[in-house]
């Protein structure tokens, strides 16, 4: 999972330092968006919302997290990014969604997927201009989390949030 991170981003970040990713290829980002997610590999909770639903699903979320062993900081972390990303659907993605939370070894992982369809691979990766009042919640939620894989096509828009453990 992280070897893919690298892959994409000319940049690797710590809260130490930041360098240049040896592992980066150009346009390593464009494939990764373009390519499927791998399925998880054990047990999933999933669950569908609408309009009425994103307080629930922020705090199922949270809930999950908690239960995953987060602290109470990065669970607030996790809560945060998924209303987000709630929201984003219900707005953006056809007024609703599906979410779908797991483990992975040393990773907790929450998916968003929507009806939406994004065209930039870079949507939500660089600082929206301070003009506008769009593009804010996907940049944040890029911000909070330790990594974010974005695939967008004709089928819709899933945003896979996964927060080191």
């Amino acid at each position: 999972m992280r070897q893919g991170a690298l892959a994409a981003h000319p940049l690797h970040s710590t809260p130490e330092d930041r360098r240049a990713s040896s592992d980066y290829a150009s346009g390593g980002h464009e494939r990764a968006f373009a390519a499927p997610l791998p399925a998880p590999t054990g047990s999933v909770l999933r669950g569908v919302f609408g309009p009425d639903d994103v307080p629930a699903t922020r705090r199922t979320v949270a809930q999950y997290a908690r239960s995953c062993g987060l602290s109470s900081e990065r669970a607030r972390i996790l809560e945060l990014a998924a209303s987000e990303l709630a929201a984003n659907s219900i707005q953006h993605g056809g007024g609703s969604g599906t979410v779908a939370m797991w483990l992975e070894p040393g990773a907790a992982v929450v998916e968003f997927s929507d009806a939406g369809r994004l065209r930039d691979p870079l949507t939500g990766r660089l600082r929206p201009p301070g003009d506008t009042e769009q593009g804010r919640g996907l940049y944040l939620v890029n911000q909070l989390c330790d990594l974010v894989q974005v695939r967008s096509s004709k089928r819709g828009t899933t945003v896979r949030i996964t927060t080191w453990l």
